[in-house]
């Protein structure tokens, strides 16, 4: 979030942090947690808690300010 909030990027952010927990495991297929959540609804997660806790800490802030 420091460098973007764009959901594309961040999807690919994520993507590309997460792949190494597949290596080596193969009973897993990473396609079937798709199913549940992909990984683009993960990075629209990931972002809206970010955006709504600098919103806080930000009125937080201004309050005690």
């Amino acid at each position: 979030m420091r460098d973007t909030d764009d959901l594309d990027r961040v999807t690919q952010l994520l993507a590309r942090r997460t792949e190494s927990e597949f290596d080596g495991v193969d009973s897993v297929d990473p396609s079937r947690y798709d199913l549940l959540s992909d990984m683009r609804m993960n990075a629209a997660g990931l972002v809206r808690y970010w955006k709504k806790r600098a919103e806080a800490e930000a009125a937080a802030a201004a309050a005690s300010g």
